[in-house]
């Protein structure tokens, strides 16, 4: 008892440490990128420089300091089930989103702002993402009888997470009363579902990536 009240503590002041640490990044660095550099070259720094050091490293770290409580406790970046269901979600994506590019503009195309750069920048959000709230932050609390709850609460932690740089955009009102978050909340479902029935992180970065790639590449 004593073990999972201090796991809880520790995930809590870790989550709100991560909240404060991007917010400020994003305050006070993101705004500065965005006029300084290129989409993708800001998108990159940001995604690929900013995240890994904010994100990534303290959550490896995490991770291998209190890895005996998590639920995958190794391999976590070695597949070994659930081909198939990535496949089936990966297509899944595709189709969905391809439809609704087309319904949109009556064809498939690359946005206008498209650069080579966003492909790496979509793959540094999709690891960086993925480690922290599926690798670290669900593999902490997450057991089978549970699993409800457990992916809940990581969806509502993914959420919020993404409140700071609505706010800088100007799109937090518009997502939040169009119940565009929501969208948030059920990939967060969808990835969390593939990690635990996976047991590696491989699968669910490359589904989030993926989602990123077509939903801001394409038109």
């Amino acid at each position: 008892m004593l073990k999972e009240k201090r796991t809880i503590k520790i995930y809590i002041l870790y989550y709100l440490c991560l909240l404060a640490a991007w917010a400020l990044q994003v305050a006070l660095v993101s705004g500065r990128l965005e006029e300084s550099f290129s989409t993708g070259v800001s998108d990159l720094i940001q995604d690929g420089i900013f995240k890994t050091v904010i994100w990534s490293i303290p959550a490896v770290f995490m991770m291998k300091r209190y890895g005996d409580r998590l639920y995958v406790k190794k391999d976590i970046l070695a597949p070994k089930k659930g081909t198939y269901l990535f496949l089936a979600i990966f297509a899944a994506f595709t189709v969905y989103i391809l439809m609704i590019k087309y319904r949109q503009s009556g064809k498939i195309a690359l946005a206008e702002d498209f650069t080579p750069l966003l492909v790496p920048v979509y793959l540094f959000v999709g690891f960086n993402e993925e480690i922290v709230f599926r690798g670290w932050l669900l593999n902490s609390i997450y057991k089978e009888d549970k699993m409800w709850q457990a992916f809940l609460l990581n969806g509502l932690m993914f959420l919020v997470i993404h409140f700071p740089t609505w706010i800088l955009h100007g799109s937090f009102v518009s997502n939040m009363t169009s119940g565009a978050f929501l969208s948030i909340v059920f990939l967060s479902f969808v990835f969390s579902f593939s990690f635990v029935k996976t047991k590696n992180i491989i699968f669910p970065a490359l589904l989030h990536f993926w989602w990123d790639l077509l939903i801001m590449c394409l038109r």
